[in-house]
């Protein structure tokens, strides 16, 4: 199966995740924009993250907004697909407000089965939204060169995400969505969607009061927001008289011209008190709701998703007033590196990508479009079909080909082979002459190689004696006496990188004379020191003897105060250059 892509448009922002199918289902890319509202921008967003040419090899999903669909769960006689298709929309219309017209579409997943009266019956679930909503979608994407192939209401997903432990065992569990224009409440059960509410209520509602009553613009609201979240306070938040005392002696003591303006932490709590109610009351009657619609179950798992879910403390607060097991949807994921924001849009490419929930999704992809799909798949296998038998038919009749070959090429074969063992035969009597020679060759380079002075411990030696303010600038090594130098091949000293001149040959007295000429930064008295020191490390040493220096050239002297303990200076500081002859025994 191809990776997938699903894509999740709000009403702020467009969440993409792209997931990889196989060998294991993982994350592979999680990108958020602003919803720019144009279908160009919104390609050029996702091509720079994805490719067009990958694109199209994806299978694709898009979320439809819970503010498009109306909901609602109902029991029907158990039937098949066909009758069971018509009476779940016939039903549906009937039941759902506002009254349905013929520019409303429906789908519908079954929940499970439920005895009522002692009669079996189906828990079903029917979703309606407008034809103008998908074909808005269709369009959307049509320009943006993506072909969707499920169009899926955000809440139709969540049952994916149930945890492991809570879906083996049966359990109900509530997804809360704070999201930035609406508040969503999804009830599942069984695996499945139960209830779900939508409320035109969110974090843009919330960033309006906080400007409004705050006299800020809403940019600062919304940072405030985002900030400071919902302040903790040791204050009993219901005894309203004290709390208003206490934030007025807090502004008194503040009461400094630049702090006029800022917002008080104590005074911003009180105002989250009023959203926060309004929120447990909502989860509260769904709580109600939901147990009188299910004769008396309750929720073992809250978890909560959306923008909404990041703002400080906010859910720990609400986690403490309406109790249970609470969590943020992302302690799920942390092994996908997600957040909240990006659940809708996950969810529903873990349930393209499983083969256990994707053909319970509801999609709400045009009939014409899923024949063509379902033709382009038909077309698609008998075409592959086709090629595989001529496939097959081909590789036989290469193979009889083959075969007839290799025997031909096997009979020139062994008549090669044939002359071949004589041209060896002829070949090998001219080797072992030639080896011969090679033998008496080694023989003669080996008596040179042992003749020759191996340079490598006398270089070591110097460069140990060398001083660290010295540095070579030639190194010229001679055989016999001064003054009879002969060719050398180039070395490269391991520690300055200068050139070297080794002998390939030692001569009879086995002596060498090494001139080197280098540079000391220093003034004349300290240059004058560190030749000398050179001089007598080199003398100490078994390899060199016949040590002489050329004496630095004088100069005049200048007084002029050089270091910071005040010492005095005869002559300045500069490069220097010497030279220093020595020699070196072979033996």
């Amino acid at each position: 199966m191809a990776n997938v892509i699903a894509i999740d448009i709000g009403s702020s922002f467009i969440k993409l995740t792209e997931v990889e199918v196989r060998p294991k289902i993982r994350l592979l890319n999680a990108i958020i924009f602003k919803n720019p509202n144009d279908a160009k921008s919104i390609q050029k967003e996702i091509n720079k993250h994805i490719s067009p040419k990958k694109l199209n090899t994806y299978i694709v999903g898009v979320t439809l907004p819970n503010t498009a669909v109306s909901t609602i769960s109902m029991f029907l006689p158990k039937m098949n697909k066909a009758e069971l298709t018509s009476a779940a929309i016939t039903e549906a219309k009937r039941r759902l407000i506002p009254v349905s017209s013929p520019d409303h579409i429906f789908e519908y997943s079954v929940i499970g089965e439920k005895t009522v009266s002692k009669i079996h019956k189906l828990e079903v679930l029917a979703v309606r939204t407008e034809k103008s909503h998908i074909q808005a979608l269709l369009n959307l994407f049509q320009e943006s060169g993506i072909t969707p192939s499920f169009i899926t209401p955000s809440c139709c997903c969540l049952p994916g995400l149930i945890p492991k432990n809570l879906r083996s065992e049966d359990k109900d569990v509530l997804f809360v969505d704070i999201g930035t224009s609406s508040l969503g409440i999804h009830i599942c059960r069984e695996g499945h969607l139960a209830v779900t509410r939508n409320i035109a209520y969110g974090l843009n509602d919330i960033i309006r009061d906080l400007s409004r009553q705050f006299n800020i613009s809403d940019e600062e609201a919304e940072t405030a927001v985002r900030e400071y979240g919902v302040s903790q306070t040791i204050l009993d938040i219901k005894d309203k008289v004290a709390v208003a005392e206490e934030i007025m002696r807090q502004k008194y003591e503040a009461g400094n011209a630049d702090d006029k303006n800022k917002i008080n932490f104590l005074e911003l709590r009180m105002f989250w008190q009023a959203h926060i109610e309004r929120i447990i009351n909502e989860l509260r009657r769904s709580f109600i709701y939901y147990k009188e619609q299910s004769g008396g179950r309750s929720i073992e798992g809250i978890y909560f998703l959306g923008g909404g879910s990041q703002i400080k403390n906010l859910v720990d607060i609400l986690s403490g007033s309406i109790g249970g097991q609470c969590k943020i949807i992302s302690s799920l994921f942390e092994d996908m590196n997600s957040t909240p924001i990006f659940a809708n849009a996950l969810s529903l490419a873990l349930d393209i990508a499983s083969s256990e929930y994707r053909h319970k999704l509801i999609n709400f992809i045009p009939p014409e479009l899923k024949k063509e799909k379902t033709a382009g798949l038909r077309r698609f296998g008998l075409f592959a079909a086709c090629i595989c038998l001529m496939a097959v038919f081909g590789i036989a009749s290469l193979n009889m080909f083959i075969n007839s070959r290799l025997l031909e090429a096997s009979f020139k074969e062994t008549e090669f082979e044939l002359n071949r063992l004589k041209k060896t035969a002829d070949k090998l009597k001219i080797l072992d002459q030639q080896e011969s020679r090679v033998k008496n060759l080694s023989s003669k380079i080996e008596m040179i190689l042992k003749q020759k002075l191996d340079f490598s411990l006398i270089l070591e030696e110097l460069k140990r004696l060398t001083p660290e303010r010295a540095l070579f600038v030639q190194v010229s090594i001679s055989k016999g006496g001064k003054g009879d130098n002969l060719a050398s091949e180039t070395k490269t000293m391991p520690e300055y990188g200068q050139a070297l001149s080794s002998p390939g040959k030692v001569n009879s007295d086995g002596r060498y004379i090494v001139e080197i000429k280098g540079e000391v930064s220093a003034d004349y008295e300290d240059a004058v020191k560190i030749i000398g020191e050179f001089r007598k490390l080199l003398a100490s040493s078994r390899y060199f003897s016949s040590i002489e220096i050329v004496p630095l050239e004088l100069e005049q002297i200048s007084v002029r105060e050089e270091n910071m303990n005040g010492e005095l200076r005869l002559t300045r500081e500069k490069i220097r250059d010497f030279t220093i002859t020595f020699e070196i025994s072979a033996k």
